[in-house]
C-alpha cells in the first residue's frame, strides 16, 4: 500500500535495502505519519531551505536531501523565529543523508543529543567547517554509518568512537584533520570500513588494529603516517582493500601480511618500505587484482610467486631497487593489463620483451630506466602484444634501430622511446599504426629526414580515425622529470597528442604536409639540423599548442600566418620560434620545459 502524502516532497519509499547505506526500516514506519520521511533526493535545484526547516519535523525518521544544490548554514535549519536554541534532530530520527550539497557551518554535538535511534549520518561532499562533533555515540548507540568525507573539517578526530558499538563504516577523508588516529577507534570491533584519506594524520598505525577482524577496507592514503606496519596485521584476514600509499611508512613488510588472502587491492606506493621483496610468498593472494609497491626501497628480484596471483590485472614495482630479469612465469597471468617496472636495475630487455608479448591482455607496459646500454631487440620472431596501447622504454640508453616488430602493434597509441641512443632513421611504416597519436623519440641519435608518411598518421589527421573511450586506468601513470613527479594521467583517452623528436640529428626540410596533422597538440623538433623555411602549413594544425623549432638551421621569415595562430599557449609558441634566431640563454631554458620525462 503506498504511503499517504500530506505535504510537498514527503513520501515513504520502499527501496528493498541490502546494505548499511539503505537500512531495512520500512516495516517499522507507520503509514499515517505525514512527515516520516523528508525526501528531496535529486530534486529540482534549490537555493536554500527555510530557516527552522528541521524544527517542526518532530516525528522525522528518514531525512534524505542528498544530491541537490542546497546551500545555507546548517545551524539555521534548527532555529525557529530567529532563536539561537537548537533542539537537534528528534528522537525518532534513524537516517540523515545531506550529502552532495553546498551546506556550510559547523555540525554541533547538540544536533545529535536527542537522536537516540540514529543509524546513519551522511553529511559528505558539502562545505562543513570546524571539528567533527564529539561524543557521537554517547546518545546514539545504534549508529552504523558515519560519513564526514569531502568537507572542510579541521582538528583531530574526537574521542568517543569507542562507544559506537555497532559502527560498521567510518569515513572522514578529504578534510584537514590531523593528529594521531584515536586509540578508541581500534576498540570498535564491528568496523568493516575505515576511510580517512587525504588528511594530515601522523604517527603509526597501532598494533591494536588487529582487533578489527571484520575490516574489509582500510583507506589511509595521502596522510603523514609513519612507522612500521603492525606485525600482526595479518589478523585482518577479511581485508579486501588496503590503501596506504603516499605516507611515510618504513621497514620491511610483516610476513603476516600474506595471511590477508582476501585482498583485492594492495597499494603501498610512495612510502619508505624496504627489504627483499622476493622473500615474500604472494601465492595465497588468489583474489588480488591490483598491486602497487611503486616508489619504495624494495630490493631483490621480481617475485616468482606472483604467478599464483591468477586474478592480477595491474602490477607496479617502479622506482625500487630490484635486480635481475623478468621471470617467464609472468606470462601465466592471463588477465594482466598494466605492468610497470620503470626505474629499477633490470637486465636482458630481449627476454623481457619476449615474455611480456605473451601476456595477451597487456595494454600498458612501462619498463623504462632499466636495461642500461643494452640493444633494442630486433628479432623477427617477436610477435604478440595484440592489445598493447602504451609502450614506454625511455631513458635506458638503448642502442640499435627502431625494430620492425613495432609495426605489428595495431592498437598502439603511445610509444615512448626518448632518452636512448637509437640510431638510423624514423621509419615511414610508423604511419601504418592506426591509433598512434603520441610518438616520443627525443634525446636519441636518430638521423635522416622527417618522413612525409608520418603526416598521414590516422589518429592525428581525423577524429573519426580514433574514437575516444572514456576508459580509466587501473592505476595512474606518473610523469617523472629529474626524479620528481610533474603530472599524472588516469586515462589514455585524453593523452597529449605529440610528435617529440628534439635533440636528435634530423635534417632536411620540415615537410609541407605537416599541416594535415590537424589533431596534433605538440610538435617538438628543436635541437636538430633542419634547414629551409618554416612551412606556412604549420598554421593549419588547428589543435597545436606547443611548437619547438629552436636550435636548427632554419632560414627565412617566420610565416605571417602564425601571427594569427590561435592557441592556448600562443606566447610559448612564439618564444620557441624566435629562439631559432636569437639563441638567448633564456630561450634555450624554456626550450626544454615540456620535454625529457619518463613514465612510471
Amino acid at each position: 500500500m503506498p504511503p499517504k502524502r500530506a505535504r510537498r516532497n514527503v513520501s515513504l519509499p520502499s527501496p528493498s535495502p541490502k546494505s548499511i547505506e539503505d537500512s531495512p526500516l520500512e516495516e517499522s514506519v507507520p503509514e499515517d505519519q505525514s512527515n516520516t520521511e523528508e525526501n528531496n533526493s535529486q530534486s529540482t535545484p534549490a537555493s536554500s531551505l527555510p530557516s527552522g526547516f528541521f524544527s517542526s519535523l518532530n516525528q522525522l525518521m528518514i531525512l534524505d536531501l542528498s544530491y541537490n544544490y542546497l546551500v545555507g548554514d546548517v545551524s539555521l535549519l534548527f532555529s525557529s523565529n530567529g532563536s539561537s536554541t537548537h533542539h537537534g534532530w528528534p528522537t525518532s530520527t534513524q537516517i540523515i543523508d545531506m550529502s552532495s550539497n553546498h551546506f556550510h557551518g559547523t555540525i554541533q554535538s547538540s544536533f545529535l543529543e536527542r537522536a537516540w535511534n540514529l543509524i546513519k549520518l551522511n553529511v559528505s561532499s558539502n562545505n562543513f567547517q570546524g571539528p567533527i562533533p564529539s561524543h557521537l555515540c554517547m546518545n546514539s548507540r545504534f549508529v552504523r554509518l558515519l560519513d564526514f568525507s569531502f568537507n572542510d573539517h579541521t582538528g583531530q578526530i574526537p574521542l568517543g568512537l569507542g562507544a559506537c558499538s555497532k559502527l560498521e563504516i567510518f569515513r572522514a577523508g578529504f578534510n584537514s584533520l590531523f593528529g594521531l588516529l584515536p586509540n578508541d577507534l581500534y576498540s570498535v570491533t564491528t568496523l568493516e570500513e575505515i576511510s580517512l584519506p587525504s588528511n594530515t594524520f601522523s604517527g603509526p598505525i597501532s598494533d591494536d588494529i588487529a582487533n578489527l577482524t571484520k575490516l574489509t577496507l582500510l583507506e589511509l592514503y595521502a596522510n603523514r603516517l609513519s612507522g612500521k606496519l603492525p606485525p600482526n596485521i595479518g589478523r585482518l584476514s577479511k581485508l579486501k582493500h588496503m590503501l596506504l600509499h603516499a605516507n611515510s611508512f618504513i621497514g620491511s613488510l610483516p610476513s603476516s601480511l600474506m595471511n590477508c588472502t582476501n585482498l583485492i587491492e594492495l597499494n603501498l606506493r610512495i612510502n619508505l618500505f624496504e627489504g627483499n621483496i622476493s622473500n615474500l610468498n604472494f601465492s595465497g593472494f588468489q583474489q588480488l587484482t591490483i598491486l602497487d609497491f611503486g616508489y619504495n626501497c624494495f630490493t631483490g628480484s621480481f617475485p616468482i610467486s606472483f604467478q599464483s596471483c591468477k586474478s592480477l590485472r595491474a602490477i607496479r614495482l617502479s622506482q625500487n631497487q630490484l635486480e635481475g630479469q623478468i621471470p617467464s612465469e609472468i606470462a601465466q597471468l592471463k588477465y594482466l593489463s598494466y605492468f610497470s617496472l620503470s626505474y629499477n636495475s633490470l637486465t636482458n630487455i630481449t627476454v623481457a620483451i619476449k615474455i611480456l608479448m605473451r601476456c595477451k591482455s597487456l595494454e600498458i607496459v612501462l619498463i623504462g630506466s632499466n636495461f642500461l646500454h643494452e640493444r633494442l631487440p630486433n628479432d623477427v620472431d617477436i610477435v604478440g602484444f595484440e592489445n598493447l596501447r602504451l609502450l614506454g622504454i625511455a631513458t635506458c640508453q638503448l642502442t640499435g634501430q627502431l625494430p620492425m616488430w613495432l609495426s605489428m602493434l595495431k592498437k598502439l597509441e603511445i610509444l615512448a622511446l626518448n632518452g636512448n641512443r637509437i640510431t638510423g632513421s624514423i621509419p615511414g611504416w610508423l604511419s601504418t599504426l592506426p591509433r598512434l597519436r603520441s610518438l616520443q623519440l627525443s634525446h636519441n641519435l636518430i638521423s635522416g629526414e622527417f618522413p612525409k608518411e608520418l603526416c598521414a598518421l590516422p589518429a592525428l589527421v581525423s577524429a573519426q580515425a580514433y574514437q575516444r573511450d572514456n576508459d580509466y586506468l587501473l592505476l595512474p601513470i606518473y610523469f617523472i622529470e629529474n626524479n620528481k613527479v610533474i603530472g599524472q594521467s588516469n586515462s589514455l583517452s585524453y593523452w597529449y597528442r605529440q610528435l617529440s623528436f628534439e635533440n636528435n640529428s634530423l635534417s632536411g626540410n620540415i615537410p609541407i604536409e605537416i599541416g594535415r596533422l590537424k589533431l596534433l597538440r605538440a610538435l617538438q623538433l628543436g635541437h636538430n639540423n633542419f634547414t629551409g623555411n618554416i612551412p606556412d602549413q604549420i598554421s593549419e594544425i588547428t589543435d597545436l599548442e606547443d611548437l619547438d623549432l629552436s636550435t636548427n638551421q632554419l632560414s627565412g621569415e617566420i610565416p605571417a600566418s602564425l601571427a594569427y595562430f590561435v592557441a592556448p599557449h600562443f606566447l610559448v609558441v612564439t618564444i620557441l620560434l624566435m629562439a631559432a634566431k636569437t639563441r638567448t640563454s633564456r630561450m634555450r631554458k624554456m626550450d626544454v620545459q615540456f620535454h625529457g620525462f619518463i613514465l612510471l
